[in-house]
């Protein structure tokens, strides 16, 4: 099995979803929502990857995308970007299967940061088409 080199690339942007504010008769939560379900709506944003990042660590994808017959979109919830950002995404191409792990990290100049997901993607170019290949997120292959 070989891992092959990946182009990685993308462009900042900053969509972020709201959360509704209750009415003064409606009771309130300070517990945080569940990382894992939706914290923010509509579309990711993208980002790119970043040099010097500390406590890398694979993240789980909550979808992959195909943008084209050798682009791909891996989209996940990470840390807000003033203080995480990916460090990486490992690409395992073979004959049956592309395998995608996208690896997130911490700013260590980063001074005070929030705990709250937001939704990214990074977009990754193939050295291959993806064809009729099975496309799998690195974390739940095990």
């Amino acid at each position: 099995m070989a891992v092959a080199a990946a182009l990685v690339s993308g462009c900042g942007g900053d969509e972020a979803g709201t959360v509704p504010t209750p009415g003064p008769d409606e009771p309130t939560s300070t517990t945080a929502p569940s990382p894992t379900g939706p914290l923010t709506e509509g579309e990711p944003q993208i980002v790119t990857l970043r040099e010097g990042l500390v406590d890398v660590r694979p993240v789980t994808l909550e979808r992959i995308e195909r943008l084209g017959p050798r682009r791909l979109l891996a989209v996940f919830y990470g840390g807000v970007e003033e203080c995480y950002g990916v460090a990486r995404v490992d690409v395992e191409e073979r004959s049956d299967a592309v395998t995608l792990t996208v690896y997130e990290g911490r700013d260590p100049e980063a001074a005070t940061c929030i705990e709250i997901a937001a939704l990214k993607g990074i977009e990754v170019i193939l050295g291959e088409r993806v064809g009729d290949r099975e496309v799998l997120d690195g974390t739940a292959v095990g």
